[in-house]
């Protein structure tokens, strides 16, 4: 005998095709129609971890998917979050952002941002500029990405699983009297 699912909590069924289909009612629209988000997959395995997603996505567990680039939240994020610092902390940031992460980010997608893009960005910041610059573009992209978790337009902040850049301080030796 069958154990039904309580209500809201999707589906997984097969299709003529050999494919997969993942479903979770929505609600209902003005008509009084189910509402339905569906994902079709290769395999069973698939359309359950597909389902997962969206029940995650559905309840808030998850940011949905966003078509908002790098460049376009730099944007947003120096002018909402950043305008509030002293100047010399906007001027350092926009420089940052301008010389360095959007020449190598800026047409990735937010969404899309992996940890190898951001290894891959500090390495060649790394070989164009100065071991402080390397470290101040890594701190400025975590920061900024920090940002974009909380304000739930991604799920994580893919800096956080690459190693922050070493700056060793150059020890200064001041001249002497002789």
């Amino acid at each position: 005998m069958a154990i039904k699912k309580e209500n809201g909590r999707g589906s997984v069924y097969p299709l003529k095709n050999g494919r997969w289909r993942a479903a979770v009612t929505t609600g209902y629209d003005e008509s009084g129609k189910q509402v339905l988000e569906t994902r079709t997959c290769r395999s069973k395995a698939a359309a359950s971890s597909a389902l997962r997603d969206l029940l995650a996505e559905i309840n808030g567990d998850i940011p949905a998917s966003s078509s908002q680039t790098v460049s376009q939240f730099i944007d947003v994020w120096l002018s909402e979050v950043v305008s509030m610092r002293r100047s010399s902390t906007i001027a350092s940031y926009t420089t940052q952002c301008q010389k360095y992460i959007r020449p190598h980010l800026g047409s990735q997608k937010l969404d899309k941002l992996t940890p190898q893009q951001v290894q891959r960005f500090v390495g060649k910041v790394g070989k164009t500029a100065g071991e402080r610059t390397q470290q101040a573009s890594y701190d400025v992209l975590s920061t900024m990405l920090e940002v974009a978790v909380k304000w739930r337009i991604i799920k994580s902040n893919p800096c956080k699983a690459v190693s922050r850049p070493r700056y060793d301080r150059k020890e200064i030796l001041p001249f002497t009297a002789e």
